[in-house]
């Protein structure tokens, strides 16, 4: 039963939030969130494929800053409604960061589509977009 009491006690100070490590009396399991790092892999997707829906350069800014200011916020919620700590925020947004970048570098899009406006074909690899017309 200590265990339950130990889970369940909330913080007391504001330095516990992020300094408090006691995974051998409980509640250090949650690593990592798999909302932020859901949300971080969208935004990834997003951003990565806004040249091929036409978006301007000043749009990929817009969007890659309203992405942030998405997950930001979203674990900043996180953090207050005290559902993980904040190495769970962090490993999560490094960790899905780091796959999808690894597997969109060793498995590039193959047959790309036409852009049903402009007709141009987007050929997509790590960091580079060639427009083929």
């Amino acid at each position: 039963m200590k265990l339950f009491v130990v889970c369940t006690r909330p913080f007391n100070r504001w330095w516990d939030i992020i300094f408090r490590m006691d995974s051998s009396t409980g509640c250090g399991d949650m690593i990592f969130s798999g909302h932020i790092t859901f949300a971080t892999l969208v935004c990834c997707a997003l951003i990565d494929y806004l040249p091929e829906l036409g978006v301007s350069s000043v749009g990929r800014h817009l969007w890659t800053a309203l992405c942030t200011l998405v997950v930001l916020g979203q674990a900043t919620i996180i953090i207050a409604a005290r559902k993980h700590y904040t190495v769970d925020l962090v490993t999560g947004i490094y960790v899905s960061v780091l796959v999808y970048y690894f597997v969109a570098s060793y498995f590039p899009d193959q047959d790309p589509l036409p852009h049903p406006v402009t007709g141009n074909t987007v050929v997509k690899t790590l960091h580079r977009v060639k427009v083929v017309h």
